[in-house]
């Protein structure tokens, strides 16, 4: 009886190191680290969950600014992607705020033609030393795709953020779900820049 309880001890005791390693290791895939960007004299912090990947990406020309693209996508097997533009006006300065919502404004409705929503509607997004706004767009041309493409997506969410530091973040956020949270971690990220 002795032996059978020694041997239990040490059986529950491996099964409980396992469970906690097991646990530590899928714990390392939600903890995030912060990604610093080298920007035009600027130090640009972004949150990156330690399992998604974050490189850079070809530049995006924006009249009157000087820029840098970054890629950030989720861990492999699960569709979706931010591109991200860094900008910084030539003049040194944030944009005004009506510049900022002129420069939304604009760039959101020249999509409309392509989705379902009629009008632009913004979603204010919670920043540090900053203003952001997103708008969520639906594809027409996927409504009745019950699976879209690998390189389709049925949401395109476009993200807007200004900031005191001088500098401006334009967002693309291109998911098939934006009720999971895949989505729910790539407004974080868009919400941790600053």
């Amino acid at each position: 009886m002795r032996k059978f309880n020694v041997f239990r001890i040490i059986l529950l005791s491996f099964f409980g190191f396992v469970l906690i390693a097991f646990g530590c290791a899928t714990n390392k895939n939600h903890e995030s680290s912060t990604e610093t960007i080298q920007f035009k004299n600027l130090s640009i912090n972004m949150n990156i969950p330690g399992n998604w990947k974050s490189v850079r990406s070809s530049g995006t020309q924006f009249s009157g600014a000087e820029t840098q693209d970054r890629r950030v996508t989720p861990p492999s097997g699960e569709k979706a992607l931010i591109m991200l533009t860094f900008g910084k006006p030539n003049t040194g300065a944030p944009l005004t705020n009506e510049q900022f919502l002129s420069f939304a404004n604009n760039r959101a409705a020249a999509l409309l033609p392509h989705a379902v929503e009629k009008e632009v509607r913004f979603i204010e997004l919670p920043l540090n030393g900053g203003q952001g706004i997103y708008c969520i767009l639906t594809d027409s041309s996927l409504v009745n795709v019950e699976t879209p493409a690998d390189n389709d997506y049925r949401y395109l969410a476009v993200y807007f953020a200004n900031y005191e530091k001088g500098f401006f973040v334009h967002g693309t956020v291109l998911t098939d779900d934006i009720t999971n949270d895949t989505f729910q971690q790539m407004l974080n990220i868009l919400s941790s820049i600053n």
